[in-house]
């Protein structure tokens, strides 16, 4: 957590409830996406209701205490007035009961009917199309000063409204090819690949084209212009963000690039590693639903520990059951039944991100109404769904997992930048997997950006590089000089560092002297090998992809499926196994169980979420090497006091034997 979540929250879990979808501005669409009627006769009686300091009590006694509320969909600050003025209303509403409030505010659209900022201008595709939502909402270059200097305004309005930072949602930035862009474009090659010139026989750069796609990741402009495009948004939120700094010094910036959704970031901007340290929260829109479903664990997981390895808190986006989406035209209820709610609250809580309630403030689905009047109340004021919240919250305010945490797990899964950009279908679906079986096998892991893996490395026993096919010398000695001081590797797929950077092929891997493995041997089985201190082992793979992800929310057909050697999947196992032989923390238990493994606020914190439907009580066996923590515990259970436990010793394990039905925490005082 950020030195200015700690300020406002301090120890306290973070709770967030977004208002955003009920804003009037939508009413042109009709029926909202997400459960708001905004085609309803009664929606304004709703709204009113939404609004009302009555339901701001209701949800601070809940435990809520942050909301991001309507604020601005891009119209000019008259049309707007309503809204705004609902804004700075609700906020002191908020602020009576200590809840954080941030404004909503739209980057990829304004609505130009009415609103077209001086110097704005329009954003074009690749190929040459106007972008933008609907026929109403289009899209300004976001690098245009009209644009940015409107932008600023909403700002300084919500600031001196009393709002407690900005929330901007879409904050992806497609490629545009306006005369602006072009220009810029020309001026970034000049600056940062003057090589080109020789190398594509060019005399300068003025007559350079615009790529009408990125798919062609080999040629040097295409790869160049994708991180012109990265650079561009992140120029632009950095000056969006000091800007807002300059206003509240301690003024808190989230956004919602649309991470975790199968999409390549090269095809919509966001530089992952670069934007998520640009942000004090960072919101995940996507389908994860926290559940088990045909044998994978789906969940916002992997966003979590990744976001808290970079001291960047993710919020849960997937807050509807992942058959469900309102622009698909399903009809069926997709809000999240009372079990849902609470797997939802409580994953985020385990894994290092702030815990949301997306769907507290929707209105009540017609299947669920017993009377028209049901219509008027808010979902989370159902019977059910309200004691959930109220019980899970509460149990969340008992625990002591908050506040400073440093994710001590002794494995680390590479997120390799290169390798996502340019290999993005197999290093994304080999990584998606290797997260989802440590997961399901309650085996604690981190992540390690592959921009930090010189500084970063030496803290695990273990890296597990996942088909990461585009690998720079500087990083194949990298990951060599780990083993030769100890650490161990284990290598998903052979063909890892068959590419250069700049995706050039090389001859064999660039790791082959280290694995002992070509990209050309027939591997039948894992090949391990020592090297220095440490050891390494090779999965292979014959490049034979077998089922799609579960609740995946925008993957290209064909693609995030499940690698050959993911299929089976006790082999890879026995490879983390063989690799480290006797891990600080191991877990047997009769049902599957996320694991964490944290130091928190100097005590030692394992927890355990089960995310299978069924919350009977399972059996489970935990094994901590001596030394590394005391012998005795605090257990802290859903629905169950507070209780103490003593391990007992077991060769170089102490063993603590406990039943969990949803979630458990062991904490072990210094």
């Amino acid at each position: 957590m950020n030195w200015k979540l700690e300020k406002f929250f301090k120890a306290s879990p973070v709770v967030w409830v977004p208002m955003w979808g009920i804003s009037k501005l939508r009413k042109r669409a009709g029926s909202f996406a997400g459960e708001v009627p905004g085609d309803a006769l009664w929606f304004d009686e709703w709204y009113d209701r939404a609004m009302s300091r009555d339901n701001v009590g209701k949800l601070a006694g809940l435990g809520v205490n942050m909301v991001v509320l309507p604020f601005s969909l891009g119209a000019s600050a008259e049309a707007e007035r309503r809204e705004r003025d609902d804004f700075m209303r609700v906020t002191r509403y908020l602020h009576e009961f200590n809840v954080m409030s941030l404004p909503y505010l739209q980057y990829q659209n304004v609505l130009q009917e009415e609103n077209v900022p001086g110097g704005t201008v329009w954003a074009e595709s690749l190929t040459r199309e106007r972008l933008g939502y609907s026929y109403w909402r289009r899209t300004a270059c976001q690098s245009s000063k009209g644009f940015k200097d409107y932008f600023k305004s909403l700002i300084a309005d919500a600031v001196k409204r009393g709002s407690d930072g900005i929330w901007i949602d879409n904050t992806y930035l497609y490629p545009c090819r306006c005369e602006l862009c072009r220009a810029d474009f020309v001026e970034y090659l000049k600056n940062n690949h003057s090589y080109l010139l020789n190398e594509l026989y060019l005399r300068d750069f003025e007559g350079i084209e615009i790529p009408p796609n990125l798919d062609a990741v080999g040629d040097p402009v295409v790869q160049a212009f994708i991180e012109f495009n990265f650079d561009r948004n992140i120029r632009i939120q950095s000056e969006l963000k000091e800007y807002m700094e300059s206003l509240k010094a301690d003024a808190v910036y989230g956004s919602n690039p649309a991470l975790y959704r199968g999409r390549c970031s090269k095809d919509i901007g966001v530089d992952f590693y670069r934007l998520m340290k640009l942000n004090d929260i960072m919101y995940y829109e996507n389908k994860f639903y926290p559940q088990e479903k045909n044998g994978q664990l789906s969940g916002n997981f992997h966003g979590f520990i990744a976001g808290d390895s970079l001291g960047t808190p993710g919020i849960p986006g997937a807050w509807k059951k992942e058959d469900f989406d309102a622009v698909s035209g399903k009809s069926s209820c997709g809000l999240p039944d009372a079990g849902g709610c609470e797997k939802t609250l409580l994953e985020a809580v385990v894994f290092g991100g702030i815990t949301g309630a997306f769907w507290a403030v929707r209105a009540v689905p017609e299947q669920l109404c017993g009377k028209a009047e049901d219509q008027l109340k808010m979902y989370f004021e159902l019977p059910e769904i309200y004691d959930t919240m109220k019980e899970t919250l509460g149990y969340l305010k008992k625990l002591p997992v908050f506040g400073k945490r440093v994710n001590k797990a002794e494995i680390a899964v590479l997120y390799h930048r290169a390798s996502s950009i340019l290999k993005f279908e197999v290093h994304q679906a080999s990584l998606h997997g290797i997260e989802e079986l440590l997961l399901s096998s309650s085996i604690p892991y981190n992540t390690l950006f592959s921009e930090e893996m010189a500084e970063k490395i030496s803290g695990f026993k273990l890296l597990i590089v996942p088909d990461a096919r585009v690998l720079s010398d500087k990083e194949a000695l990298i990951i060599g000089k780990f083993t030769e001081n100890g650490g161990s590797v284990l290598i998903l797929g052979q063909e890892c560092g068959r590419y250069d950077e700049r995706l050039k092929l090389r001859l064999d891997s660039a790791l082959k002297e280290l694995s002992g493995v070509s990209v050309f041997d027939k591997l039948a089985a894992p090949h391990f090998q020592a090297c220095g201190k440490g050891a390494v082992a090779v999965m292979p793979t014959g490049n034979v992809y077998g089922e799609a992800y579960v609740n995946m929310m925008s993957a290209k057909s064909g693609t995030m499926l499940r690698p050959d050697y993911l299929e089976n999947p006790s082999s890879v196992l026995n490879a983390v196994n063989q690799l480290l032989p006797e891990p600080e923390v191991r877990i047997a238990a009769e049902k599957k169980l996320g694991v964490s493994w944290a130091l928190i606020e100097g005590r030692m914190v394992l927890q355990m979420l089960a995310y299978t439907e069924s919350k009977e009580d399972a059996r489970v066996k935990v094994y901590i090497a001596k030394g590394k923590t005391p012998a005795d515990a605090s257990l802290y259970r859903d629905a169950a006091p507070v209780t103490q436990i003593r391990g007992e010793p077991d060769g170089r394990y102490t063993v603590f034997e406990i039943s969990v039905s949803r979630h458990a925490a062991m904490v072990f005082e210094s």
